[in-house]
């Protein structure tokens, strides 16, 4: 999931994701090997192994949440991709955005579809929009 090198659009990133979810079109086995750990990964920061984050087949893993997650950005910070999902909840989420602190929304739009911590933001390093609401917003700010 690229941001450069894959062409894509949001509807059929969608339905990739559907398929990803489901294991359509492989074998069960896999499938589960797709989303399995098979490499371990160092912490951001240091050379210590994060027991958080780990390498599927193509896919990041957050192995205690149960969730695959893709990133693309590599176009000069341009554009930003970025899809997360869980097989046990069969909801998955991809975001396109087209500017360099695209990444900055991506936390909180995961949160409403995948509640909970993500150490992926972490280990990636998206650091969340903090802006005030406007005059007269009647939510809960975040």
């Amino acid at each position: 999931m690229a941001a450069v090198s894959l062409h894509t659009t949001a509807a059929d990133n969608s339905r990739f994701l559907q398929a990803v979810l489901t294991g359509a079109y492989l074998l069960s086995t896999t499938a589960a090997l797709w989303l399995a750990p098979q490499v371990a990964v160092q912490h951001r920061d240091t050379p210590e192994i994060d027991t958080q984050i780990a390498w599927g087949l193509g896919w990041g893993l957050e192995p205690h949440q149960g969730t695959f997650f893709q990133w693309g950005d590599n176009d000069l910070g341009r554009h930003k991709t970025f899809a997360i999902g869980s097989v046990q909840e069969q909801v998955a989420i991809v975001v396109l955005t087209n500017g360099s602190n695209g990444t900055s929304i991506v936390p909180d739009l995961v949160e409403d579809v995948l509640p909970g911590h993500h150490p992926c933001f972490d280990w990636l390093g998206y650091e969340r929009l903090s802006i005030a609401p406007s005059p007269g917003f009647q939510g809960t700010p975040r």
